[in-house]
């Protein structure tokens, strides 16, 4: 996450503080699409405190993420993580947008208007470098 923020590629950290402390985050950066789409994003990391978990503070964290993309204008958003959680925000899978090395049921797409894009999916080389 340092190297996002320090390259300025964070889009809409979202932080929720309680009492002067994190106890969680979700963030949002640009992702690239090819052929080439504008207005994409992906979610990730999300992390909420293990005695602050179960109190809808991820939930909350995410929702005013993909609201606020929303404001913006963006097309929409994906994110690599469980189906089961994801699914209550309103992504979903789509074959035709993939993420190279990803099980399809894992990367997940919410579009925010238009058509679903058939495109792969990459996420800035942050993502991938070592420590």
């Amino acid at each position: 996450m340092r190297r996002l923020r320090d390259g300025g590629e964070l889009v809409l950290p979202q932080v929720a503080v309680l009492a002067g402390v994190t106890v969680g985050y979700a963030t949002f950066s640009a992702v690239r699409l090819s052929p080439a789409h504008d207005g994409w994003y992906g979610l990730g990391p999300v992390a909420v405190a293990p005695d602050f978990q179960g109190l809808r503070i991820g939930s909350a964290l995410i929702e005013g993420g993909l609201n606020a993309l929303k404001a913006m204008g963006a097309a929409g958003c994906v994110v690599l993580g469980e189906p089961r959680f994801y699914r209550r925000f309103g992504f979903e899978q789509s074959l035709g947008v993939t993420f190279d090395g990803a099980p399809l049921e894992y990367f997940l797409v919410h579009a925010f208007r238009g058509a679903l894009p058939s495109t792969a999916v990459s996420y800035h080389p942050a993502f991938s470098a070592p420590g």
